[in-house]
């Protein structure tokens, strides 16, 4: 280079169009090298996802509804929740302790078959108390379907040659929610009840006075059963409520010290059906 000459700049060779970086340019490369069965597939499963996506919120929005609407197991959930009502027992009276075994027959059942057109009298001198009735099928006591709401007493009293220890006994052929069992009966109004509730698989213990009843207790995870025989033994102010033998329910009230009649209740809104009903005396009575 000759002194005094300008240094001039050399030129810079623009780079080819097709390698300019461009934004797209790795996406444009990440499309190319998909074969289309690949394409295809994403596209099946990216619907697959919006599917299931829509599926998911219509069950949440469906569960919100149902959750939102009241329940018609609201009121018998209550009743559950509540505590006993203190003044369900007399003075000296409580749930006792659940006895190992029932007390031994010593004398043979009188027996109902049943085998007549009503259920009043019979060996047992059944009566119908409270509203509704029951009528005779198969040998069978069934409860009435009307009145509508009704819940009918059917209640058989102690033959006079047993003792004043004794036992009722009666098969379920057809159980039904409400249906259950009364003892300590003076009248339509005054009794102990053992109703079950099939929602909630228990029994409520009631003491019903002047009408009005007055809950002693909650039998929890027990229910009535196609052909289980339940036993109600009465000694002194004792009553003991088991199923196949097996005892459920000890109580003790003054109430509970003279009566002599024993039954089974039963809605007339879910028609239930006993059978074989049957009373003999207890060792020591």
């Amino acid at each position: 280079m000759e002194p005094g000459s300008e240094l001039e700049p050399r030129p810079v060779d623009e780079p080819a169009e097709a390698t300019r970086a461009s934004p797209d340019a790795g996406d444009e490369a990440d499309d190319d090298s998909l074969t289309p069965a690949e394409k295809r597939l994403l596209v099946i499963l990216g619907i697959g996802g919006l599917v299931v996506l829509l599926i998911v919120l219509a069950v949440n929005m469906l569960s919100g509804d149902d959750k939102a609407e009241p329940s018609n197991q609201a009121e018998p959930t209550e009743t559950i929740a509540a505590g006993p009502d203190p003044g369900s027992f007399a003075s000296g009276g409580g749930i006792l302790d659940r006895p190992a075994a029932t007390v031994p027959t010593n004398t043979p059942p009188v027996k109902d078959d049943l085998s007549r057109d009503s259920l009043t009298g019979g060996p047992l001198n059944w009566e119908a108390l409270g509203s509704g009735s029951w009528q005779v099928q198969d040998n069978s006591m069934v409860v009435a379907s009307e009145p509508e709401g009704a819940t009918p007493l059917a209640v058989a009293e102690v033959p006079g040659d047993i003792g004043s220890s004794w036992q009722f006994s009666v098969v379920v052929v057809q159980p039904a929610n409400g249906a259950g069992f009364v003892f300590g009966v003076q009248d339509a109004e005054n009794f102990w009840e053992v109703k079950f509730n099939s929602d909630f698989a228990g029994a409520q213990v009631n003491h019903v006075v002047a009408g009005k009843p007055a809950r002693a207790t909650l039998i929890k995870l027990i229910a009535l059963q196609e052909q289980a025989t339940w036993t109600v033994q009465h000694v002194g102010e004792v009553v003991t409520l088991s199923v196949d033998g097996e005892p459920v329910l000890a109580l003790s009230d003054p109430s509970l010290d003279q009566s002599r009649k024993v039954g089974v209740v039963a809605s007339a809104d879910a028609p239930a059906i006993f059978a074989a009903p049957q009373m003999a005396g207890l060792e020591g009575g």
